[in-house]
């Protein structure tokens, strides 16, 4: 019985840069979280959605996003808060790499032509906290995920099949705390 590895070779180059700041006199608190990365396989590919390949051309892997921006602000008073988060991905490899006229390898080679469009992704919430006699609280909420109702991939289609993002949804959210 022969046993075949997945992808042969994978080859993970990146760079990430992360900063965070809290200022607790305003309450506010923020991030913003960045990174480019090249994830690379080459030689033989098996299992997934493909047929067995010995095809030694490399190409980006399913995860394989160049650029990936996350930022998010918090603004906390006394008995309510308001966030808001914003994502940002420069297009997952669609699992054709024959659309690029020249493959690159490179940390910066975005090889466009065989990723799908970006997306930027808005999620807002906001709640309160209100008291009862006594010591319990009842605390509504509200959060829209994909606010601007974008569809895209999170996850590539051509080996482990495709994953998309959910259409917005509107959570609303109460906790009672006795």
């Amino acid at each position: 019985m022969q046993i075949v590895a997945p992808i042969a070779v994978v080859n993970t180059n990146g760079l990430e840069l992360a900063l965070s700041c809290s200022v607790p006199s305003i309450p506010l608190s923020g991030y913003i979280n960045s990174s480019v990365i090249h994830v690379i396989g080459s030689g033989a590919l098996a299992g997934g959605f493909l047929p067995p390949s010995s095809d030694g051309a490399a190409t980006d892997l399913d995860h394989d996003q160049r650029l990936c921006v996350a930022l998010a602000i918090n603004y906390q008073p006394t008995d309510w808060f308001m966030n808001l988060e914003a994502i940002h991905g420069s297009g997952l490899s669609h699992g054709y790499p024959g659309n690029v006229p020249v493959y690159k390898t490179g940390l910066f080679d975005f090889n466009t032509p065989a990723h799908t469009a970006p997306s930027t992704i808005i999620n807002p919430g906001a709640g309160h906290a209100f008291y009862s006699s006594g010591e319990a609280t009842v605390e509504p909420s509200a959060y829209i995920t994909n606010l601007l109702d974008r569809s895209h991939l999170l996850k590539g289609a051509y080996t482990t099949g495709a994953s998309w993002k959910e259409q917005r949804n509107v959570v609303l959210k109460v906790s009672v705390h006795t």
